[in-house]
């Protein structure tokens, strides 16, 4: 079974979902097994890293050099999603 690979760039996922796993590239085989695995999960994304390299930006990379040692060396990493909590009637 052949599964279309997702790839996201800066793009800002669906309100339901709590976890992006991203995906080395080069690593088809760990998406299409993570894809079908949370095919009906609504709360995981997964996505195909397309970058060839990592990119360090300012103050972040020690944070990316952290994710790109994880991707080299496990093939994918997950971040889980942080949403902001619903203003109440009050406020």
């Amino acid at each position: 079974m052949a599964i279309a690979i997702t790839t996201v760039a800066h793009a800002v996922p669906p309100p339901q979902v709590r976890r992006v796993v991203v995906v080395r590239c080069g690593a088809t085989t760990i998406y299409e097994s993570l894809a079908a695995r949370y095919a009906h999960d609504p709360v995981t994304l997964i996505v195909y890293d397309r970058r060839r390299e990592s990119r360090s930006v300012g103050s972040n990379e020690r944070r990316g050099s952290l994710d790109a040692e994880i991707l080299r060396t496990r093939g994918f990493y997950v971040q889980r999603v942080v949403t902001p909590p619903k203003a109440t009637a009050s406020e």
